[in-house]
Formats: structure tokens, C-alpha cells, sequence
């Protein structure tokens, strides 16, 4: 029996969505609270839920978290918890399908209407957004975000901390590379470099990338 107490990084769009998820498996009793570095909101709270700062967050055997934060920078605030001895809570929702062999990593997220078919295997804290399906054979690394109605093919492998965006179709035997960004509705046909971004039908690399332009992207 559960007696875990979930707390949710991030109190924003992907935060609030991962609470109703919560709800949706019968375990929102679990969730304890939203919690934000440097918050200027501690003390207010989401649909009856409290926000607090980092700061007052407490290590404890029963606390899990849960990264709901779509920006793959999430990386950096995670693995600085997971060297406080942090653990994650693996957030399947019972609307996706989760086929045959299918490994998903410490901290990952599928949310409703995503399809994994076969022989998959998914990094740390990877986040398979709604009504997204991934083919057999897919390798998707540590801290990939992968957006809403993406579609993957068979045999694809993405690197880490990588941003597949709305819409994205990626052929079979692509392989992406660490740090890129997929711009939404792009048809990748071809590999992708590391911390490139590439945009169109088909994709194509339109530059690289610095660590400052993920605010600007995202």
C-alpha cells in the first residue's frame, strides 16, 4: 500500500497538469505540494495544494518528487536533489499504453493518449507528453522532453536534455543527437548533430545552440 508524499518541482502549465494526473490514479491524497526555487509564492497554493520554496522542503523516507517542468534544464535542479539523496516518484498515466519491454527511467512521465509500443527504453526524467506514440526499438535519453502528437518510427534514437517539439514526425533510423531542439510540426529525415536547432519539411539545421538560447526557445 502507498503511503508515499509526492511533491511536484514546479509550480507552472506542466506542474498543474502533472497534479491532475495524480488525481486521474486515484493518489492526489499523496500530493503534498508544488515547490519552486526562489519562490515569491510559498505560502499561496493550486486547487487547495501549497506552494513552497526549496528551502522548506524536507528529506524523509515516504517523499517522492516528480520534475513537472517541460524545459530540459530541469537537469541541473534535479541532479543537484538527487545528490541531497532526493527520490523521484515514475509517473505512468493509465491512459497510455505501455507495451512489451518497455523501460522507463527514475523520474519519467508518460501522460494520457501516448502510445510506446515495443522494446523501448526511456533515460532519467524523461517527459512523453499527450497523445504521442514511439515505435519499437526507440532509445530516448536522460532528460529528453518530448512534446505533444509527436510521432517517432522505429529504431530512433535521441540524446540527452533534447526537445522534440508539437507536431514533430521523426522516420525510422534517425538519430538525434544531446541538446537539440526539434521545432514544433518538423519531419526529420535525417540525422541531427548535437545542441543544433533544426525546423521545417523537411527538418533542416538552422544553427547551433548556446546554453542562453533555451529561454528564448522555450
Amino acid at each position: 500500500m502507498r503511503n508515499e508524499k509526492i511533491f511536484i518541482l514546479g509550480a507552472g502549465g506542466m506542474g498543474r497538469e502533472v497534479l491532475t494526473y495524480y488525481q486521474d490514479l486515484n493518489r492526489l491524497k499523496d500530493v503534498k505540494g508544488f515547490v519552486e526555487q526562489n519562490s515569491a509564492r510559498s505560502g499561496q497554493t493550486i486547487r487547495n495544494i501549497p506552494i513552497l520554496d526549496e528551502d522548506e522542503l524536507v528529506n524523509e523516507e515516504e517523499l517522492r518528487l516528480i520534475a513537472g517542468i517541460g524545459n530540459p534544464l530541469r537537469k541541473g535542479w534535479i541532479e543537484t536533489l538527487t545528490a541531497q539523496e532526493y527520490r523521484f516518484d515514475t509517473l505512468i498515466h493509465q491512459h497510455a499504453y505501455v507495451g512489451e519491454n518497455v523501460h522507463i527511467g527514475e523520474g519519467g512521465i508518460i501522460c494520457p493518449g501516448s502510445i510506446l509500443t515495443c522494446d523501448i527504453t526511456l533515460g532519467k526524467h524523461v517527459i512523453v507528453n499527450i497523445n504521442t506514440g514511439i515505435s519499437h526499438d526507440c532509445r530516448i535519453g536522460d532528460y529528453a522532453t518530448i512534446a505533444p502528437g509527436v510521432n517517432i518510427g522505429g529504431r530512433v534514437e535521441i540524446g540527452d536534455e533534447t526537445w522534440v517539439g508539437i507536431g514533430a514526425t521523426i522516420i525510422q533510423d534517425i538519430k538525434i543527437g544531446s541538446g537539440a531542439f526539434i521545432a514544433a510540426g518538423s519531419v526529420v529525415v535525417e540525422d541531427v548533430p548535437d545542441n543544433t536547432l533544426v525546423m521545417g519539411v523537411p527538418a533542416r539545421v538552422s544553427r547551433q545552440l548556446q546554453p542562453s538560447d533555451w529561454k528564448e526557445l522555450i
